[in-house]
């Protein structure tokens, strides 16, 4: 403590006794207070402009991926908001509360030592607002170093990365730099729309209201209404160049993009070279048989069935009825993903059942049946759990690692045995009750008319899956 503080201390007890000194000790606790939360807050909106995120608020997740990480970035930023939201209420508060103590001390001190006060006050306030200011700059120069280090590596880690394996051409097209770089975001990317589908919003949240009571879909038209108004297009996220680019592709029938069977790369085939290849996959008559028609309204009428069967005999909750209850004829579709770490790179058939009159069911199935994968100690979840496993693990001399993989393993399952070994794992799952009210007869039932209905349609003709399981079904966990 300063020879000025301790005179301004000794003058007010003298003069004014212990309260009022009290009173005096407060407001300097305050104003200090006041000193250290505005650096704190002017520290946190440097990061934000700079995009950096305090060590304090920096989230750590089991989940991997570029996916998992835009997750955390935002919710970091979204903190860092808050904090300095935070930090501005409180000065607020700290002033309100500053003010209404000088109003006491300045009532109970003279004009003179009211002067000396404000001054003492606002020499106590910047020597914490310049000491503390000293400790942010330290923290926020190191902040922003890691951040170079940590942008520096990446920068030098992209160089390394053979971008050639993001798009493999295998059409006679020659890909354009524009197109090259259109593609090597992936099939997963969405370019910003032009505008805003209004059409869309509002089918939707009129599907929506038809489950809800007349008061509560009112509202949410009403918030519908008011997001859609005040809705804007956001700014383009691909180049001009990309955009006639992606343009050209789309309207060149004589090329066929898709995604790879592994690697997450993009494939250009020739138009040509695929349906050949997609032909000799449905021709193969001890998998796929030809339909005369289409079979999906002969399937709907079947489920509805199962379903009025139960709620005459052994009813279902109606929330996992109105999921399941087909009210849809869409018909699901086969394409190929191309193999491409295969010589000639052949197509594996997936079978895309979204929107059709099974796949809720299917989904429904799935939050109950997927708890039940992995419970065996010969389990491997991924490639990286695989290498954590095997990277100690040594060969012994004269012997090899052997690895063996399924030729069409779907397409192999024998329906009956799949479906005698879920109900040997439903009758021994203690936490099915858990998860859905749903009896196992009733879950096998649906799970036999899901597995029984592998049917889909390419170029026009409509084909059934013989036997096995079909690629792409949601029931599959």
């Amino acid at each position: 403590m300063t020879e000025s503080n301790i005179s301004i201390h000794a003058a007010i007890l003298r003069q004014h006794g212990r309260d009022v000194l009290k009173i005096l000790r407060k407001a300097e606790n305050i104003t200090t207070k006041i000193a250290r939360w505005t650096n704190h807050r002017i520290f946190n909106i440097r990061c934000a402009k700079v995009d950096i995120t305090p060590r304090s608020i920096k989230l750590k997740s089991a989940v991997t991926g570029i996916k998992a990480n835009k997750v955390i970035h935002k919710a970091e930023k979204q903190l860092l908001d808050i904090r300095i939201r935070n930090c501005s209420f409180t000065i607020s508060k700290l002033q309100d509360e500053l003010q209404n103590l000088e109003t006491n001390l300045f009532t109970a001190i003279s004009d003179q030592e009211k002067q000396e006060v404000e001054q003492h006050l606002s020499r106590m306030r910047s020597q914490e607002f310049d000491k503390v200011k000293c400790k942010q700059r330290e923290k926020f120069g190191k902040l922003v170093t890691a951040k170079q280090e940590f942008l520096l590596k990446n920068r030098a880690e992209e160089n390394d990365i053979d971008r050639n394996r993001w798009v493999i051409n295998k059409s006679d097209r020659i890909l354009s730099e524009n197109e090259k770089s259109v593609l090597e975001k992936g099939l997963n990317y969405a370019v910003t729309p032009r505008e805003i589908p209004m059409k869309e919003y509002i089918v939707n949240t009129e599907v929506a209201c038809r489950q809800l009571a007349p008061a509560k879909a009112q509202s949410l038209r009403a918030d519908v209404v008011k997001c859609l108004r005040k809705s804007k297009v956001p700014p383009c996220n691909i180049k001009k160049g990309e955009q006639k680019a992606l343009f050209d592709l789309k309207k060149d029938e004589n090329i066929t993009i898709l995604p790879a069977d592994k690697g997450r790369a993009t494939v250009v085939l020739n138009t040509s070279d695929y349906e050949d290849k997609m032909e000799s996959l449905l021709n193969d008559q001890t998998t796929y048989q030809k339909l005369a028609k289409d079979p999906t309204p002969a399937y709907k009428r079947e489920l509805i069935g199962i379903i009025r069967e139960w709620q005459h005999s052994d009813p279902i909750p109606q929330d996992i009825k109105h999921k399941i209850y087909p009210t849809t004829e869409e018909v699901p579709k086969v394409y190929g993903t191309p193999k491409i770490h295969k010589p000639e790179a052949p197509l594996r058939p997936i079978v895309s059942s979204i929107g059709s009159l099974s796949y809720n069911a299917a989904k429904v199935l799935a939050n109950i049946l997927s708890p039940l994968v992995g419970k065996t100690d010969h389990h491997i979840h991924n490639s990286g759990e695989f290498v954590e496993k095997v990277k100690n693990l040594e060969v012994p001399p004269g012997q090899k690692l052997i690895s063996y993989d399924v030729s069409a393993l779907f397409t192999s399952i024998p329906v009956p045995d799949a479906i005698q070994a879920v109900r040997d794992k439903l009758e021994k799952d203690a936490t099915l009750k858990d998860r859905t009210p749903l009896k196992i007869k009733h879950i096998l039932e649906l799970l036999t008319f899901c597995l029984n209905t592998t049917y889909f349609v390419y170029k026009g003709q409509y084909y059934k899956q013989t036997h096995g399981a079909a690629m792409g079904s949601p029931s599959l966990p």
